[in-house]
């Protein structure tokens, strides 16, 4: 086993434990995450999957940003020391959708890649979609966990694809 089967192997136990957390709405979930797609940025940018390696360099930011949100007295519920659960309005909704669809296409073409075919789209919405999700989960808007699954299914196939089946 290479260094990267390693680092791949810690960093999905830590993001399987960080999911784990998050359902049961425990804080630690940001600090364990946080660790996790530290390691994610160096595996994927070994593997030259750029906009996934730009994605997980983001989440560094959005952990520690979620974990202060999630502890900020600020932004509790006033009978509770919990962030309360919202659902997603639908206009919100519809704006997101459009910014995530323009951004994945704006994003090819900013890489300017020669190969603007399947795998550089995966690439690139699973970029824009797992940062919308990420905020999702930071406000906690329940929908969030559609838009998971929707990027988990597409990372696969992406990641399956590439050759990295731990990921996948």
């Amino acid at each position: 086993m290479d260094l990267l089967q390693i680092i791949e192997l810690i960093a999905s136990s830590l993001i399987l434990l960080n999911v784990y957390l998050l359902t049961r709405q425990n804080i630690w979930a940001w600090p364990v995450g946080a660790l996790a797609v530290a390691l994610f940025t160096y595996f994927f940018y070994q593997n030259k999957l750029y906009a996934v390696t730009v994605l997980h360099f983001f989440y560094f930011f959005i952990n520690v940003y979620g974990w202060w949100y999630w502890s900020s007295k600020d932004h509790q519920s006033n009978d509770t020391d919990e962030l309360a659960v919202t659902k997603l309005q639908w206009m919100p909704g519809l704006l997101g959708t459009f910014l995530v669809g323009v951004a994945t296409i704006a994003w090819v073409y900013f890489l300017n890649s020669d190969e603007k075919q399947i795998p550089a789209y995966a690439d690139a919405f699973i970029l824009m979609a797992s940062l919308a999700a990420q905020l999702m989960v930071v406000y906690k808007i329940l929908e969030n966990w559609i838009l998971w699954i929707i990027v988990n299914v597409i990372g696969v196939c992406l990641y399956y694809y590439s050759g990295l089946f731990v990921t996948a």
